[in-house]
This record gives C-alpha cells, sequence and structure tokens, in this order.
C-alpha cells in the first residue's frame, strides 16, 4: 500500500525533524563503550567550535529564505531568491570552511591539546558548508511542501550515519576518528543529494538586485547568534566563579533534562514555522491562525515544562547518583526559562516581516546583558538557584519586551491576559508540588508523589483545552486538514 505523505504533512515534516535528532541519542551506548571521556570531550568542543565560526564565518541566508521566497509574486522570482540564497550561501561558507581549515592545527594544539588530530580536524572543516547546505535545502522542501523527501532525507540520513559510526568504531575500532570521518561522509553524501533536489524542483534564476537586501536582513541576525552564544559560554564561567564547578556541573544536569522540550518539541515546531509564519503574515485572509499557534503552542511547551519538572525526579532516581539530586529542583526553573525564551521567539515574526533584524539582535544583547547583571548577585548569595532565577527572570523581561516592541510592526492579535494566568497559575502549582516531593525517599514514593502531581495538572489542563474551543478547533483543522465539528 503506498503512504500518501500529502494526507497529513505536517506527521511527517514532525517526524522527520525528530528523526533528525536521534542519532546522539541512539550512538549514547557505542560511544561510551568505545570513546573515552577525553575522546567524548574532543567531539563535544568540536562542535561547539564549528558553531562558533558558522557564526562569524558561515552563512545564515537559509534564514532570509521563507521571507523572501513568500514575498515574490511568480514562481520564476521564488526561484530566483532560491538561488541567489544558495550562491551565497556556499560562497560564504566556502570561505569559512577555509578559515577552519587554515586553523586545523591551532585547534588541534591549542583546544583539544593533541596535534595528531590536526589532518582529521582540517577535514571536518568541510562539514561547515555541507551541513549549510542540508540545512538550507531541507527549509526549501519546506516552501515546496514536500513532506516525502524531507522525511527519506531523515530517515536515510539516519541509518547511514549509524551504519557508518558502528562500522568505523566498533569493526574498524577507529575510535573517535571514526566518529569524525562517519558525519564528514554522510553529511557531504546528503549534501550532494540535496543540490539535486534544488536544481531539480528549482528553475535556475540568479538574482544579484536580491544580495544586497539579503545581506542587510541578515547580518544583524549573526550579532544576535553572538548574544546568544554569550549567554551559553558566559553563564556557566560566571557561575563557576560564584558558585563554584559542583554547582556547573549541576546546573548543567537540569539543563540538560529541560533541553528535551526544546529538541523534541520546540525544534521540530520552529522548523514547520521558519517556513509556515511567512506564508501566513502575507495572507491576510490566515492573520486568524497566528493567535491560535500561540496558545496551541503555549499549551504544548507549558505541559512539557510540567512533566519534565516532575518526572526528571523519577529519572534521576533511576539513573544519576545521589549527588546530583540537588539539581531536581532546577530543572523546573529552567523548564519555564526555556517556555519564556521560545514564546518570545514566535513574537519576532513582526520584526522580521518589516525587516528589523536590527531590533533583534539589540534585543539578544539586552537578554546577554541582564543575565549577567542578574546572575552575578544572585548566584553569589543563593548558589545554583540563584542562576536559575537570573535565567528565569531574563527570559520572562525580553519576552515581555519583545511583545510590547513588536506589537507596533504587526499586531498578531495575541491576548496574554489568558496565557499569563495559565503560565503563572502552573508554575504555582509545580512550586508547591515539588515541596511535597523529596528526592531522596525511595523509588516508589517519588514516582508516586511525582505521578499524582503531574496526573492532576494534565487533567486540569486538559479540562481547560477542552474548554479552550478555538484552539482545539485549530488543533484538528491543523492535524486533520479539515474543518472540526463544533
Amino acid at each position: 500500500m503506498a503512504i500518501n505523505f500529502n494526507r497529513n504533512p505536517i506527521y511527517w515534516f514532525t517526524a522527520g525533524s525528530i528523526i533528525g535528532q536521534l542519532v546522539s541519542f541512539i550512538m549514547l551506548p557505542i560511544y561510551t563503550s568505545y570513546l573515552t571521556p577525553a575522546d567524548y570531550g574532543i567531539l563535544t568542543l568540536l562542535i561547539v567550535v564549528m558553531s562558533v565560526y558558522e557564526l562569524f564565518l558561515g552563512a545564515q541566508f537559509g534564514r532570509s529564505l521563507p521571507k523572501f521566497y513568500f514575498e515574490q509574486d511568480s514562481q520564476d522570482k521564488k526561484d530566483a531568491v532560491v538561488y541567489t540564497c544558495l550562491g551565497i550561501t556556499v560562497c560564504v561558507s566556502t570561505l569559512g570552511a577555509i578559515a577552519f581549515y587554515l586553523s586545523a592545527p591551532f585547534i588541534s594544539t591549542h583546544a583539544f591539546e593533541d596535534p595528531s588530530l590536526t589532518g582529521i580536524v582540517s577535514i571536518y572543516a568541510l562539514m561547515m558548508l555541507t551541513t549549510t547546505i542540508e540545512s538550507y535545502v531541507m527549509v526549501l522542501c519546506r516552501l515546496k511542501d514536500n513532506p516525502a523527501f524531507f522525511f527519506c532525507m531523515s530517515v536515510g540520513k539516519l541509518l547511514v550515519q549509524l551504519s557508518l559510526n558502528i562500522y568505523t568504531v566498533t569493526i574498524l575500532e577507529m575510535g573517535l576518528v571514526g566518529v569524525l570521518y562517519s558525519s564528514i561522509l554522510s553529511s557531504a553524501l546528503f549534501a550532494g543529494i540535496s543540490l539535486l533536489y534544488t536544481v531539480r524542483s528549482c528553475r535556475f534564476n540568479f538574482d544579484s538586485d536580491l544580495i544586497r537586501p539579503l545581506f542587510i536582513f541578515t547580518w544583524p541576525l549573526w550579532l544576535a547568534g553572538a548574544g546568544n552564544i554569550y549567554v551559553s559560554m558566559a553563564s556557566n564561567f560566571l557561575i563557576k566563579e560564584f558558585g563554584g564547578l559542583a554547582e556547573v556541573g549541576l546546573f548543567f544536569l537540569a539543563l540538560k533534562f529541560a533541553m528535551i522540550m526544546s529538541l523534541m518539541i520546540w525544534r521540530p515546531f520552529s522548523q514547520w514555522w521558519q517556513t509556515e509564519r511567512f506564508k501566513i503574515i502575507n495572507d491576510s485572509e490566515q492573520h486568524y491562525k497566528l493567535p491560535l499557534i500561540f496558545s496551541l503552542i503555549t499549551y504544548i511547551l507549558l505541559t512539557s515544562a510540567v512533566g519534565l519538572s516532575l518526572l526528571s525526579g523519577i529519572v534521576m532516581k533511576v539513573m544519576v547518583n545521589s549527588a546530583f539530586y540537588a539539581s531536581f529542583p532546577l530543572v523546573f526553573l529552567v523548564a519555564f526559562r526555556n517556555l519564556f525564551f521560545h514564546q518570545s521567539q514566535i513574537f519576532n515574526l513582526p520584526l522580521l516581516h518589516v525587516g528589523k533584524t536590527k531590533t533583534v539582535a539589540w534585543l539578544s544583547w539586552a537578554r546577554a546583558l541582564l543575565m549577567t547583571i542578574l546572575i552575578i548577585p544572585l548566584t553569589y548569595f543563593f548558589g545554583m538557584t540563584g542562576a536559575a532565577y537570573a535565567f528565569l527572570v531574563t527570559a520572562l523581561v525580553i519576552l515581555l519586551l519583545t511583545a510590547r516592541i513588536a506589537k507596533p510592526c504587526f499586531d498578531m492579535q495575541i491576548k496574554f491576559t489568558k496565557t499569563a494566568v495559565l503560565v503563572t497559575a502552573s508554575f504555582i502549582y509545580v512550586y508547591l508540588a515539588l515541596k511535597f516531593i523529596d528526592i531522596s525517599d525511595s523509588l516508589a514514593q517519588v514516582s508516586i508523589a511525582c505521578g499524582l502531581s503531574l496526573s492532576l495538572f494534565l487533567g486540569a489542563i486538559g479540562v481547560i483545552f477542552y474548554l479552550d474551543k478555538p484552539t482545539r478547533q485549530f488543533l484538528v483543522e491543523l492535524v486533520f486538514k479539515k474543518k472540526a465539528d463544533a
């Protein structure tokens, strides 16, 4: 029986996005068995270093593609946007790859303290170009409404990368070098397939007049990315200075738990939202969807935040040493911080729509400044709990500020009152529930307490969602592609 990918495309786009995140999780037992902690640390640092190079020397025109694509009134002009963005992306990312290649000896010697890695690090520079092409064309798949190619590419890359990893790491016993070669080969293969898809789906048409507006729109987003990197790097350093190394480890564990909602919920949604938002905002008949989308993703993120806040206690009880139990109450604060941060990303749409990317960069650095001001005294007096509250308060302030600044650019008709009451009530509920959960109790006691608390919340949020008829009907319409009955 043939699979009809176009019947419910959102399923396939979401599934493909989630599948794309699974390699590192599936390979974790093999990595921990065949790689040393030092090898795993080098792999992590290499990804971090690559992200810094991608920020300053890699092209981010894939983020501008949906906006300019939907602003065109003919397919030829849309294809011109695709090829112009892609051409600039390849050129700028190639320069970044060359810079990474030339700095490989320095990175190997000073960052990894192993000059013998210079060769493989030099080859890894190719990833800067290939991953950019892959990401770019996956956005194009969404613009073209091609869930079949998107899903098959995600599954195919998962299978190829897993096969290469297993072969090079477990059979050839190449260790870290095997992991890196597997990543390079699989990325190069699928970047090539992505380019072929672009050639087949779009008629070649390069428009040099688009180069200047693309740069004007995109360069502030690099500054915004730099602000985000500052927040993630500086926060760990400041916690170490004012709290200690142990508190950095505990805080990092809480971040890892809270990050689940970002990886498994927000990232699939954002990949859909990245293209769909400009389609909606350029069609006045679809503007009614904006507040409904905000309401729906808030329900989902809020439920996941509460679920992680409570269920992380059970997971920690089973999987981690008792020395890490102090991370449990932090998950709650970081999860709600992620909720506010992701909500603020939705309010970026009016700013991007009118081309105010400088304001997006300004807001990113305002977040960095406010976080720095708050985290120093709060960590000094209250340790890692103070740091978590600094993250939470910063995210909330930036959410409110972004919403206020964005509204004059384009009013998305989002009513904050209902959301504020719902989130505040949920926050207070989890705060009080955690007072009655002692993670040092037996696993059975912790499971009962966390499970009961979560069940009560799910029952309440289920009733609230059912009574929210517009959002409920919109979900049915979105999933089943038909109008819901009253």
